[in-house]
């Protein structure tokens, strides 16, 4: 005590006393040991201040991941220029200076599913009306008319009245009487079908005799035969559903269930993935889990390079993404060398083996996708 009682003792403080590095020894918030310095010694939890503004957190951020000397420079230098080093480091126990394998894997897919979905969605062009006949297409190479919509539109392709509304449309009202002139067009053909000449080509009793079959739309004469009633009637009921949406919104809904579920089935063949390392170097001294790692980092790898591909593609940088593809082939080669040890002919002998059973795999597992999607996209 200093003269008068008013001093406190060395490392003494409202709060308790101080580590060397400054942190005052207090109970953790976590476990409620003692807890010295920056980490909990019992836990591990790290000492930081929660209440603070949402400046101060956001230069924490910055500066633990983003800063030069931060993971993620550091991780994605790794990644993408230096082949199987993530792994390598990882299993010799440099762990710390990188970012995990699962998050990494986990934040690469996140990225390039949202990428994927979001330019999947431009990609579907909205109905295109013009003098010289209509079509609603998904791609500059497949245009396509289905349902109600695409039936009703052949059928008024040499409709007098509709192509001398779509060379005066000028105006929202005009567009909405081109609209309702095609949806009461008459004649509906089956898909695949030429449309009738004249709207009375169909011959006179055709708007009162009863239906056929022939004359039913796609979705409506579906016949589906799975040995359940109760599933067969749930498909029919949608994929009707399905065939009476407009087109390009049928396709949306597919296109957005199929990327829902993408990012699920590539998490879950990951296990099928590490299996197959661990049949090809059944002789190597790696256990399961330190294949698993090598397919984390791999998968993290892929999926940021599709992720560039498409920004540069997107942006007209045409050229880049085959090289950036080329680079991935020879970059898992160099992968599998730096992380295994073996020999150029022995690893390029794994290397193709590789490829050619994920090729399988991803063959076996899309069409089921495919046909999932389109049976949920109808729920």
């Amino acid at each position: 005590m200093t003269a008068g009682g008013k001093g406190e003792a060395p490392g003494m403080s409202g709060r308790g006393p101080t580590s060397p590095r400054g942190y005052p020894e207090e109970p953790c918030r976590n476990c409620g040991d003692p807890a010295r310095g920056a980490f909990c010694p019992s836990c591990g939890q790290r000492k930081v201040e929660v209440q603070v503004s949402l400046k101060v957190l956001l230069k924490e951020v910055a500066r633990d991941q983003f800063g030069v000397e931060g993971r993620l420079p550091r991780t994605l230098g790794a990644l993408f220029f230096r082949p199987g080093l993530l792994t390598r480091d990882y299993l010799d126990g440099r762990v710390e200076r990188y970012i995990r394998p699962f998050k990494l894997y986990l934040v690469s897919s996140l990225v390039l599913f949202l990428l994927v979905g979001l330019l999947s969605m431009r990609g579907v062009t909205a109905l295109e009306l013009s003098p010289g006949g209509t079509a609603i297409q998904i791609s500059p190479d497949a245009p396509f008319l289905p349902g109600d919509v695409g039936r009703a539109l052949r059928a008024a392709r040499e409709s007098p009245e509709v192509r001398e509304a779509l060379q005066d449309a000028e105006s929202p009202e005009e567009i909405a009487r081109i609209l309702r002139a095609l949806e009461e067009a008459e004649g509906p053909v089956r898909e695949g079908d030429t449309a009738p000449d004249t709207a009375g080509a169909a011959g006179p009793d055709s708007e009162t005799g009863p239906e056929t079959p022939e004359d039913l739309p796609w979705y409506e004469d579906l016949q589906v035969n799975t040995g359940s009633a109760r599933v067969d009637a749930i498909i029919q009921t949608r994929v009707q559903r399905l065939g009476r949406m407009e087109p390009a919104d049928a396709i949306r809904e597919v296109v957005r269930t199929f990327l829902n579920y993408l990012p699920t089935l590539m998490f879950l063949l990951l296990p099928v993935f590490a299996g197959i390392l661990k049949l090809l170097y059944i002789r190597h001294p790696r256990f399961y889990a330190e294949h698993f790692v090598f397919v984390l980092h791999t998968h993290a790898f892929i999926f940021g390079t599709f992720t560039l591909s498409l920004l540069l593609g997107w942006a007209g940088v045409g050229f880049l993404p085959p090289l950036l593809l080329a680079w991935a082939a020879v970059y898992l080669y160099l992968a599998l060398r730096r992380v295994y040890g073996q020999g150029y002919r022995m690893t390029a002998l794994k290397y193709w083996c590789l490829g050619w059973l994920y090729f399988w795999v991803m063959m076996i597992c899309l069409p089921p996708m495919v046909i999932l999607s389109l049976f949920l996209a109808g729920s």
